[in-house]
């Protein structure tokens, strides 16, 4: 079994992190022990959540936060990602590049500059072997943000219109950056359903044709 790198993706509301959590315990059922990891990472995730809480609204702007969520990925490469690989580990992220692109480019056509300056600053990071993009509606999004509560952050109270942007970014994600292989799995359905489908698709990857 060698080191394999997968990205769990979508916007707010899909069930990326839950679907995660899951695939982790399934492989640990089956004797494989994932390193579990996600963004924003480490000493700048830790202060991007305090901006994102409303901490530093005058770092809120999107080129100020495009910078430190390039930062914190690359922290993440050098402490997690980059280890993980070299020791040929099953490392599963909840969020990496496609998040900047799809939040911080919101709205921004694949050839506009803020795009490419978005990849400028990820230059050099690791490409994922695979992205899984948990596509939702943006009313199902919303509604399961809103059933959430709490305060939420920056991103969490999106309006309708905001969240189909990010929706439409993450559909055509391939032609924004250097994404690696993508596939796109359909979170409107129950969560054992969707688990399933997140089995069938990731186990002949770690375990070979047939899953066994």
């Amino acid at each position: 079994m060698t080191g394999k790198f997968i990205v769990f993706e979508g916007v707010d509301g899909c069930g990326k992190t839950t679907q995660r959590n899951r695939y982790r315990s399934h492989l640990r059922d089956r004797g494989v022990v994932a390193v579990g990891s996600g963004e924003p990472y480490g000493t700048t995730g830790a202060f991007i959540h305090h901006v994102l809480g409303g901490g530093a609204p005058l770092l809120g702007d999107r080129a100020s936060l495009a910078k430190l969520f390039a930062a914190s990925r690359r922290e993440h490469a050098a402490a997690v990602i980059r280890p993980a690989l070299a020791a040929g580990e099953i490392l599963l992220c909840d969020r990496y590049l496609p998040s900047s692109l799809a939040y911080q480019g919101q709205g921004s056509e694949p050839r506009d500059g803020w795009i490419a300056q978005i990849n400028a600053w990820n230059a050099g990071i690791p490409v994922p072997d695979l992205t899984i993009v948990f596509t939702v509606s943006p009313e199902e999004a919303a509604r399961r943000i809103a059933l959430r509560g709490g305060a939420g952050d920056l991103f969490d109270g999106g309006k309708r219109d905001e969240i189909a942007q990010r929706c439409e970014m993450y559909a055509r994600l391939e032609e924004y950056g250097e994404v690696g292989r993508v596939v796109r799995i359909d979170a409107g359905a129950h969560s054992d359903t969707v688990q399933s489908r997140v089995r069938a698709l990731l186990d002949p990857l770690i375990f070979g044709e047939g899953g066994q």
